[in-house]
């Protein structure tokens, strides 16, 4: 599909686009263009003048919109995952051995692909080049005059409060592989995409050899009536003991699966329940109990000098935990599977405050990571809550960092990242102490204010220098001709307050007015005799999805919620107009997240298709 794309780019069809964006991330390779069917006062020049002033033939125009899908659950649309990053690098280092530049092309027609095209891009420049987060987003968005749309959560609600940037999605992937949490070129992406499906049950390393999610057992193995496999406690015995997975959380209904019976009686592997409500954050004793479980069942713990209170309440704090009757912690060392029904929301919280507490992730960073490992992780309030958190859990990683033996104030970096293909070959959790990634605490507003402050002018300056270097030539010579100065870096880059609540709602989501399709008809007059299918090229999204609650799926949620109002419509109605929503909220009456999270068949909705036949 990306060699189709640049066949229509290259023809004259393309020629009466805009170029709204532009920015040259390596100089004379790779460019980041964002292109408009319409002239606006913000558009630099026309596609036609830009291929002209190129003077050069050997360019690939690349678009993955319809390559690399996001599989929403109701409105979410991002960030991509970690398979989606791996083929996208693939597919530019591909490109790049028998072209020399690369323009990635996204259209500003639709701001939810723009805002994962930006994300690819820059996931490249961090992995592939070593850039640092702060550097790779700054030079992207130092250009862009409409500010990328932020991802929201995997709740139903049409409108979400809760949000992640494409900068702080940056950020988390920097730190991640910063602190090895993953290794590009030691990723089995089969064993991902395999293990992902609920099929394969459900599964997502989010901390290499530490920290691993699924979706909850039953007692038995079933089908149910959509179709979906449900899986029993025995399925996951040998995946859990080939990766040393030593202790399972469970945070759902004890009634699922007998734990005693199963995982400890015959895969002997620990077990303990923290059972909160579904689309709520958990007690605060359920995180320290959570933590401190952690803490004693992975393989750092030794490292780490314990006063005899802290042994003691170590060994009464786990009041649900069902254990063999040889109780030895050292014995069971290693890593942690945490689930809830679907293993998201509650699931995700949870893993995340570990990040945030282990490792210099803020609670939206850490959020970030965790998505892009296990899309749809973290819903509603519970991202809120995270966020009230990250300063008691920062608190709490400094105090035991500062007990550690070897390695004071440093964080854990690991040898294998999730899904290596050398970590079947180690039995051992290899890991190192290592300071945090540079730039760490400099948001891109500080790094322009602090120099007159610090006295560091030197280094604002070289900075400034550095990123007007990095313009095109083509994109220098419309800003002078036009008597245009360069964007005010202050005012263009979007800093987050991570203190306050984020609003998707505050940045609109535009309906998208006209995409790559406007050109289909321009195509079939100009040339007919080449068919190029643009409708797959970009789909648009003008439909409002419609949202049907059922009581079966609400039974038990709604209990324990405040009642909603509901617009009565008749049948008829219903039928005529089926694509309107059938419930209507009010801010009096608006609905818990608990009636708004995702059940566990959702996430196969869309992920049983075969990603194999992704055209590079």
């Amino acid at each position: 599909m990306s060699v189709e794309f640049n066949n229509l780019m290259v023809s004259d069809s393309a020629n009466k686009l805009e170029v709204a964006e532009l920015s040259e991330l390596i100089e004379d390779r790779l460019y980041f263009m964002v292109l408009s069917n319409h002239k606006g006062p913000t558009t630099l020049q026309t596609f036609r003048d830009w291929k002209i002033s190129l003077k050069d033939n050997d360019v690939f125009y690349l678009n993955v919109d319809d390559n690399l899908v996001y599989d929403g659950f109701y409105s979410d649309f991002g960030p991509l995952n970690i398979a989606m990053i791996y083929r996208y690098i693939g597919i530019v280092r591909d490109k790049f051995k028998v072209y020399k530049k690369i323009i990635h092309c996204a259209h500003i027609g639709d701001q939810k692909k723009r805002s994962n095209a930006a994300f690819l891009i820059c996931a490249y420049l961090v992995i592939e080049n070593n850039w640092t987060a702060y550097q790779t987003y700054n030079l992207l968005s130092q250009q862009y005059k409409y500010k990328y749309l932020p991802f929201r959560d995997a709740s139903c609600l049409l409108q979400s409060e809760y949000s992640v940037s494409v900068e702080e999605c940056v950020n988390a992937l920097y730190k991640a592989k910063w602190y090895g949490f993953f290794d590009i070129s030691d990723f089995d992406l089969d064993e991902y995409e395999k293990y992902e499906t609920v099929q394969y049950g459900d599964i997502n390393w989010i901390v290499p050899a530490t920290l691993l999610a699924f979706s909850s057992p039953h007692s038995r193995d079933y089908i149910d009536k959509s179709g979906y496999q449900i899986h029993s406690p025995a399925y996951y015995y040998s995946y859990f003991k080939e990766n040393n997975v030593k202790h399972v959380v469970r945070l759902n209904s004890k009634k699922t699966y007998d734990a005693k019976r199963t995982f400890v009686a015959v895969a002997n592997i620990q077990h303990t329940d923290l059972v909160f409500t579904d689309g709520t954050p958990p007690s605060d004793s359920i995180l320290k109990i959570f933590l401190r479980l952690c803490e004693q069942y992975i393989d750092d713990n030794c490292d780490v000098e314990r006063t005899n209170n802290e042994k003691s309440e170590s060994n009464e704090i786990f009041p649900n935990t069902t254990i063999n009757s040889e109780v030895d912690t050292a014995k069971y060392v290693g890593a942690v599977a945490v689930h809830c029904k679907a293993g998201l929301g509650r699931t995700g919280c949870l893993v995340a405050s570990y990040i945030v507490k282990h490792w210099s992730f803020t609670a939206v960073e850490a959020i970030a990571w965790t998505r892009i490992c296990r899309p749809g992780s973290v819903i509603g309030v519970q991202q809120q809550w995270l966020i009230d958190k990250e300063e008691y859990l920062t608190t709490l990683g400094k105090q035991w960092r500062e007990k550690r033996k070897n390695a004071v104030n440093k964080y854990k970096r690991f040898i294998n990242g999730i899904y290596s293909a050398k970590r079947r070959t180690s039995n051992a959790n290899a890991y190192e102490y290592v300071d945090p990634p540079p730039h760490l605490h400099i948001s891109n507003e500080a790094q322009f204010t602090s120099s007159s402050s610090s006295g560091n002018s030197e280094i604002c300056e070289d900075s400034e220098e550095y990123k007007q270097s990095r313009l095109s030539s083509v994109l220098k010579n419309k800003l002078k001709t036009n008597n245009h100065t360069l964007p005010d870096v202050q005012n263009d880059v979007y800093v987050p307050n991570l203190r306050q609540k984020r609003s998707a709602s505050k940045i609109e989501d535009p309906k998208p007015k006209s995409t790559f399709s406007a050109l289909k008809n321009i195509r079939r007059v100009t040339n007919a005799s080449i068919g190029i299918s643009m409708n797959s090229l970009v789909k648009k999204n003008n439909t409002t999805p419609t949202i049907t609650i059922t009581r079966s799926s609400l039974k038990a949620s709604i209990k324990n919620t405040k009642p909603i109002s509901v617009c009565k419509t008749s049948t008829k109605s219903t039928r005529t107009h089926a694509s309107e929503t059938a419930t209507k909220v009010t801010e009096e009456t608006k609905p818990s997240y608990a009636l708004a999270t995702v059940a566990s068949s959702a996430r196969v909705s869309k992920r049983l298709r075969n990603q194999n036949c992704i055209t590079k």
